[in-house]
Order: C-alpha cells, then structure tokens, then sequence
C-alpha cells in the first residue's frame, strides 16, 4: 500500500517495447538499476511494464543498442495531476484556502452563548471572560473548563452556580443568579405571632413581645400566641417586633382508598419517532399525519442545534418526539401490599403539610377491606413550630 503511494506521488508511466533482443533490453536495465515492474509479455517481441518518470530518460541509449522501439501508453501520478489542472490553480486556490479556515475555526473558541442571566449582563461576564484570557479566537487547548468555572465563581459574588461546556468551537455558559430574600420584614417592624394551626402548646422560646398564652394550652389557628404590644407602669405602652418559636403537638388524618385490582400499563418493544425541522422562526414537520401511532403510548422529547462556529449564523434545530407503545394490563395485589401503598402516599401528603424541621412522634394506621376496595386511614402525632408572624394593627 505504501509503495502504491509512493509511485502515484513520483508519477509513472505505462510503456510498450517492441524488438527482436527484448532480453538483452531487460538484461541492459537491469545492470544499469533502471526499475521495470508489473512486466507483462504478449509475445517474443512485445511487453509492457510500469517505469518510474525519472528512469524512463535512461532508456534511450539501450533502446538504440538493443535496437527496441519504446512507446509511452499511459501516464499516471500526481505530477500529471498536476500538470493537466495547471491552469486551474484558482480551485486547489480556494480548496486549500476552505480547508485552512475550516481548521482554524474548528481548533479555535468561534462564540460564546450565555443562558440564565438576568440580572448579571453578558457584558460584565464577558469582561470576566476576557480578565482569565478567555476571547473570540483563542485556541480550545487552552480553555479548562474546571480551572474557568472555578475561577468565575470567585470573581462574581452574584453567580450561584455556573456551569460552562464546549460543543464544537463554541462556549455554552449557563448560570444561575444567587437569590437574596426579601420575604423577611426588617426588625423594626411590629409584628405578633399567631398560630399556623390547631395543636397543644408545649414549649415557648420567646425572644421578644408579650407571651399570651401558658404551656399545655389548646389553640386554634389563628390564635394570638406572642403580641407585638407591650405594656409597663414604668415604660409604657411600645410596640415591638415579636419573635421567636412556640412548639405544639398538632395531629394530622388522612385517608385513601387502594383497589385490589388495577390496571398498569408496560412498555413493549415497538417505538417510533417523528422530526420537525426547526429554523429562526419556521417550523417544518417531516412526518405526514400529525395521528399518535398506538393507542397507548409514551412520548419522549430531545432537541438538538446544529449550528455553524460564527455565532452571526442561525442555528438549525431538530425536535424528536419519540412514542413508546404501551400495553394496559390488570393486576391483583394483596391486602397487605395495599396497606403499604396507602400509607407510603398518605405520609407524603403529610409531610407537605408540615412546617419545616416538624418531627413525627407517632404513627397510626388501620384499614378496613369492602370488595376490591382497601380503605387506608392513617393518624399521626407531630411536634412543630407553629408560630408564624401576623401584621401589627396599631
């Protein structure tokens, strides 16, 4: 194969000798190291065979003393390439010139797509980008996306999180703002604390305002726990902003019904899919009928841009919706199987319920069994801050 290459690259030529000493010719080239392959005889008095461009000129003065008559046939190898397109330079021109920039815009950071900033513009980011060497140009080599991320994050309290990726020669940059809260009323404002729901008082941890009611007391939602109003012979009436945490044992019930029997659908074997093309802002399906292809089915949505390294240039995106067929089958569980489910859900919609860090003191579950049906009743026992700040009428 090596040898194949090397010929077309020097350019060979396809010869025919004719003469009656065509032996002696061969005995000549021979002891003069002029190359003859892929010999080929017809005859006694005629050959071909493949000779290198350089050695056919050394053939002339054995061809007169062997009295042989050479003739060219075929000319091959990149010099005749070369030659017959001469006067076409302007292509190999261009083509050498394409595959210059393509390399260059294929091993050099061609744009930068930012997603997620809001209030953090793309300039300031790009001024970030441009203080660690990150610019239009650069080579991808050197662009370490961990050492970047890192570096970002340092620089710009205002970044929450970052996450940054590079597809062909371009930066993708996506960013999360941190989030400061504002729900929180200054401390200067008067306030109360109310109950966020029925339950018995057992533990106070008031930090200021005047406490209203004594540990081991019922309240209702909506009670006045901590008032905002203070009243001393020796101060006097002040207002202030009450807080702190009061903690109640609060109860919570629910209930659902399980069937024994029930139908569940499964994934078969069979799929299929369907594009749309997607360009600015036109939108071309490439199927025919917009009809689901199975009665039961699952669908599953991917996208992706394809997109040239000059950012100037439209992207062109290619949306799959993917159907998964689905079979709908009837199973049976036992009564006990039913009674975990049940209580597995009916904890889930408590805990959504419960303040934060409330804690579960006890659990209680019963069930009662009519046909296919399993009626689960859960009841549990919770501790938790029930407090909660309430506006100030003054």
């Amino acid at each position: 194969m090596i040898s194949k290459f090397i010929n077309f690259f020097k350019g060979y030529l396809i010869i025919h000798a004719k003469g009656s000493f065509l032996e002696r010719f061969l005995n000549l080239c021979l002891f003069s190291n002029i190359l003859l392959y892929d010999l080929s005889r017809q005859d006694s008095e005629n050959l071909s065979a493949k000779i290198h461009i350089s050695s056919f000129q050394k053939l002339r003065p054995i061809a007169r003393k062997t009295r042989t008559k050479i003739r060219i046939n075929e000319r091959y190898g990149f010099p005749f390439f070369i030659k017959k397109h001469i006067k076409r330079r302007g292509i190999f021109l261009g083509v050498i010139l394409a595959a210059v920039i393509i390399y260059f815009f294929s091993t050099h950071l061609m744009g930068i797509t930012f997603s997620g900033n809001k209030k953090i513009s793309e300039e300031d980011l790009l001024s970030s980008l441009s203080s660690y060497g990150i610019e239009i140009g650069v080579p991808l080599k050197d662009i370490d996306t961990k050492i970047l991320k890192n570096q970002l994050m340092t620089s710009n309290p205002d970044l929450g999180w970052i996450g940054l990726s590079l597809k062909g020669s371009r930066l993708y940059i996506e960013v999360k703002e941190r989030t400061h809260r504002t729900d929180i009323p200054g401390t200067d404002e008067p306030c109360n604390l109310v109950a966020s729901k029925n339950g018995v008082v057992r533990l106070m941890e008031i930090r200021d305002g005047q406490t209203m009611v004594l540990v081991n007391t019922p309240v209702k939602k909506g009670d006045l726990l901590v008032s905002g109003v203070i009243d001393s012979n020796s101060v006097g009436m002040r207002y202030v902003h009450s807080y702190g945490e009061v903690y109640a044992t609060t109860w919570y019930k629910e209930e659902m019904e399980v069937p024994l029997k029930y139908k569940t659908k499964l994934f078969t074997k069979e799929k299929t899919s369907k594009n749309c093309l997607e360009f600015l802002n036109f939108s071309l399906p490439l199927y025919f009928s917009d009809k689901s292809p199975y009665q039961h089915y699952e669908t599953y949505q991917t996208s992706k841009d394809y997109s040239l390294p000059l950012k100037i240039f439209p992207s062109l995106k290619i949306n799959k919706t993917e159907y998964l067929q689905q079979t709908i089958k009837t199973k049976e569980r036992t009564e006990d199987e039913a009674v975990l489910l049940g209580k597995f859900h009916l904890l889930n919609k408590i805990n959504t319920k419960l303040s934060p860090n409330a804690t579960i003191d006890n659990i209680d579950i019963s069930h009662k069994t009519s046909g296919n049906i399993v009626t689960v009743t859960l009841e549990c026992e919770c501790t938790e801050n029930i407090a909660v700040k309430a506006p100030l009428n003054k």
